[in-house]
Parts: structure tokens; C-alpha cells; sequence
């Protein structure tokens, strides 16, 4: 029977073996290094085949925008010689609150307001006027409120529902926390009717110094007012005098800005009306204000108003 022989030590070569004994001697070390290495090339490999896709963005996107209890808003709108910028900070859920801040300047003249918006009231006042004729020295950091208690059904002068539905700024996602077991009916809704896109066809752009997934697709009218409709009931936020007659059925284009990242919506924009654009950040961030104190009533504010 012939003996097994014994197996040969391997020759290292002599410019390795200094590797050679620093990896024998700290072989949990490199087991461990090389254990970082496989768990890390296959978070890269899981984000490049499942969570950098633009279908998969989109649907994040989607999902996450009836789970937003609090974001910030940024509207903005440009010409040759004006500008119209809003800010908007919103909550959802039970406490609703939002608060704006208005800048509005045309050629020389400046005007910037101040507005807080809850579920029962609203408040507004002037931080700067500087507008030829106008005297404001009376009306200044001169906080006026509105108790929708005592507002005609015809008022339009709501934040909070302005805010959260849209309903000043058009076609768009509808950002909102609403409640669990309504939320499936609300993105089946918007998949299925609302919205067609083919998200295939989705770039890679920047926006805002993000690196997004640029989508544009169409928006039906018809089917958006239903899904207004729902958001309405879901968030508890009333649409009052909004009106929802539809002249045009046509499907309006929309492009939207979604980050690649954490997959949120980012921004908007109407490809008619290339000088408005809408950003979106600090989600689900604490909205805190303090609700004015001594107040006068809107007319007064206005009457107070007056020309040189």
C-alpha cells in the first residue's frame, strides 16, 4: 500500500512574505475586512439592480408622498422684471398647521407677507411694503386673523387647504399623511388614472444640486379632481369654493423632479410655463410657529391701507 506523503509547505517569495506573515498573524482582521468587502459589494450590487431604477424611484416617490407628515415647499415664478416667491412650511395629520412667506416684486416695487394657516383660522401681515403711493406705516408687523368660523362658505382665503391640496398652485402630487387603510385606494388612483408615465423614458438630470430622475408624463383632469376629492376626505382639509369645473379635458404635461437618493419628490415643473418651478425638501421636519397674540380683523388691516 502506498503512503500518503505529506503535503509540501508552499514557498512564499521573498518580496511577499512580509505580507505573508502580517496575514497569518491577523487573520480575524482580514476575515473581516474581507466580510466588509462582500456585504458592501452587495449593497452596491442591490442599489444598482433593484433601488437605482427609475421605476423603483418612481413608486418610492409615490408611496412615500401619503406618508409625509410635514414638508416645505418653495414656489417660485420669474419674468423680466418681477418675481412671485412663496415658501410654504405644512404639517398633516392631527395637528394641521401651515405658515407661508410671500415675496412679490415687481420692477421697483417689494412686498413681502407673512401668513399662518390652522384648521380653524388664519393669520397675515405685512414684513415689508415698499410700493410707490402706498403709506404702510400703520399696517406693519400688524398681525390681522380670519376665524373660519365666521368665513362665507365663498372665501377663499384658506393656507392650510391652499397648501396641502394644491389648490393655489395647480396640478401635482398632493404631499400628505392619510391614514393607513385609505392609502392603497389613493395610489391605486393616481397610478391607474391620474397619471400616465412611462418611467423608462425617465432621465438622469440635476435639479437644485440633486442628482434626480426627471419624469414627464400627463395628468387627466377629470381623474385629478376625483383624486383632489379623496385627499379632501382622507386629510380631514376642506376644498370650500374651489372650483372644479373642467374646461379643458386635454391631459396636462407635468415634469417632476425625483431624487435619486431618498427617492422623494424634489421638484416640479410645467413644461407650458418654463419660467414657474416648485421644490420640495425638509420632510417629515418639525413645524413649529406661534400663534399671534393681539390681532385686528383682515378689513381692518386693509382699510388701514392707504394711498399717499
Amino acid at each position: 500500500m502506498k503512503k500518503l506523503s505529506r503535503p509540501q509547505r508552499l514557498t512564499v517569495p521573498g518580496p511577499l512574505r512580509p505580507v505573508a506573515r502580517f496575514v497569518k498573524a491577523n487573520l480575524r482582521l482580514v476575515g473581516l475586512v474581507a466580510a466588509i468587502i462582500i456585504v458592501g459589494g452587495g449593497i452596491l450590487a442591490w442599489r444598482f439592480l433593484y433601488y437605482d431604477r427609475p421605476s423603483q424611484a418612481w413608486q418610492d416617490m409615490l408611496t412615500k408622498s401619503v406618508q409625509t407628515k410635514s414638508v416645505t415647499l418653495t414656489s417660485s415664478q420669474r419674468a423680466a422684471a418681477a418675481s412671485n416667491i412663496q415658501t410654504i412650511k405644512y404639517r398633516t395629520g392631527n395637528d394641521k398647521l401651515a405658515t407661508s412667506e410671500t415675496d412679490v416684486t415687481q420692477q421697483s416695487n417689494t412686498l413681502k407677507v407673512e401668513t399662518i394657516g390652522t384648521a380653524d383660522a388664519e393669520y397675515a401681515r405685512y414684513t415689508a411694503i415698499n410700493v410707490a403711493g402706498i403709506d404702510s406705516s400703520k399696517v406693519l408687523n400688524v398681525w390681522a386673523k380670519l376665524d373660519h368660523k365666521n368665513q362665507a362658505p365663498t372665501d377663499e382665503r384658506q393656507l392650510l387647504a391652499d397648501a396641502v391640496l394644491r389648490l393655489g398652485n395647480g396640478y401635482g402630487i398632493i404631499l400628505a399623511d392619510v391614514p393607513a387603510g385609505q392609502r392603497d385606494k389613493i395610489l391605486n388612483e393616481l397610478q391607474d388614472k391620474v397619471l400616465t408615465v412611462d418611467t423608462a423614458a425617465a432621465k438622469r438630470e440635476s435639479f437644485n444640486n440633486q442628482s434626480v430622475y426627471a419624469y414627464d408624463l400627463k395628468v387627466n383632469p377629470q381623474a385629478y379632481n376625483t383624486y383632489l376629492k379623496d385627499m379632501s376626505a382622507a386629510t380631514g382639509i376642506k376644498t370650500n369654493s374651489y372650483d372644479f369645473t373642467i374646461s379643458d379635458p386635454t391631459p396636462t404635461p407635468l415634469r417632476l423632479y425625483v431624487s435619486r437618493s431618498s427617492h422623494r419628490l424634489v421638484g416640479l415643473m410645467y413644461p407650458q410655463l418654463s419660467s414657474y418651478q416648485e421644490t420640495y425638501d425638509q420632510y417629515d421636519q418639525p413645524v413649529t410657529v406661534t400663534i399671534p397674540g393681539n390681532t385686528i380683523t383682515y378689513d381692518e388691516l386693509a382699510k388701514r391701507l392707504v394711498t399717499k
